[in-house]
């Protein structure tokens, strides 16, 4: 096991979108199967996996949820009381699924 020196790459408040772009600009196709590039790779990704998952992921999945939960409701036809408190507590939490 190697330890690769990074502190070069986030010198001067660098982050991962600097490297990406970094290497959105490189010519050379072979750069993404070196152990560098790998090794930095895995880095960033378990810094924000976690980030990924609660931030973007799950609130996205929850609105989705809420959308179709909403429209199955909706347009199943049915006008029961019960049935217009659950589409609109639905259509609300979709709402705010979609302002976040």
């Amino acid at each position: 096991m190697r330890l690769l020196d990074l502190s070069w790459l986030l010198a001067d408040r660098k982050t991962f979108v600097n490297y990406i772009t970094i290497l959105e600009e490189a010519t050379n196709d072979q750069i993404y199967s070196t152990e560098l590039i790998s090794s930095l790779l895995v880095e960033f990704w378990d810094e924000n996996f976690k980030k990924i998952l609660y931030r973007c992921l799950l609130p996205w999945l929850c609105y989705a949820l809420c959308a179709m939960g909403f429209f199955i409701q909706a347009l199943r036809g049915e006008r029961a009381d019960t049935s217009r408190v659950w589409i609109t507590i639905l259509g609300i939490v979709a709402l705010i699924g979609l302002a976040y």
